[in-house]
């Protein structure tokens, strides 16, 4: 089984961005954030992409669920109107798996 640091290096989120390079509340921007306080706080949501995540194999597969996902059923924007553009959807997807303790294990090496 792989630590935390560890699954952090393997899936390229090791290196955070320096501060005052546009970080947002531990974040890469405003947009990121809102669209993870979104899904962590729509019991709904979470419990859906928590289904899918257990079929997944790597963050990448999520992210790109997630993505279109949420493209869809927001229609491009979060529920309180900001753009879905600018999110990264590879750290929504490495924060909703660390925070649930998905593919630390040797299924994503």
């Amino acid at each position: 089984m792989m630590t935390r640091e560890q699954w952090l290096k393997q899936q390229g989120l090791d290196q955070r961005p320096p501060l005052g390079s546009g970080e947002y509340l531990g974040f890469s921007n405003q947009e990121t954030w809102n669209t993870h306080l979104w899904i962590t706080n729509d019991y709904s949501l979470y419990s859906i992409i928590g289904q899918r995540a257990e079929r997944c194999r790597s963050v990448l597969e999520l992210a790109n669920w997630i993505e279109d996902l949420l493209l869809t059923r927001w229609v491009n924007r979060t529920p309180d109107g900001n753009s879905l553009g600018p999110v990264n959807w590879v750290e929504v997807a490495a924060t909703w798996a660390d925070a649930n303790e998905l593919f630390y294990d040797e299924r994503s090496i």
